[in-house]
């Protein structure tokens, strides 16, 4: 374990030291590697968020949203047909 680990830290120095190569041959390119680069290295947080963290938001919002409608139609706001056709609300 400890030497992915460390494998996984020589790549990110081999990867940082081509971006710096790269800002001195090439000042064009180096924002678009420094983009490309940040892009490789974090793409796991992002399949990470998508998968996980987002549908926990998904469920919590939609919770609130139907405790809101809930509290409107006991209120007498809304009648509790009008709110399940047009709201999709649950209750």
């Amino acid at each position: 374990m400890i030497w992915m680990l460390w494998g996984a830290l020589a790549l990110m120095a081999w990867q940082l030291l081509g971006l710096l190569f790269l800002r001195l041959w090439r000042r064009d390119l180096a924002v678009e590697a420094a983009t490309a680069l940040l892009n490789m290295n974090l793409w796991p947080a992002g399949v990470f968020a998508q998968g996980i963290i987002w549908p926990i938001v998904k469920r919590r919002r939609e919770k609130a949203r139907q405790a809101r409608i809930t509290a409107a139609v006991e209120a007498g706001q809304y009648t509790a047909q009008w709110a399940r056709q047009a709201l999709n609300w649950k209750g």
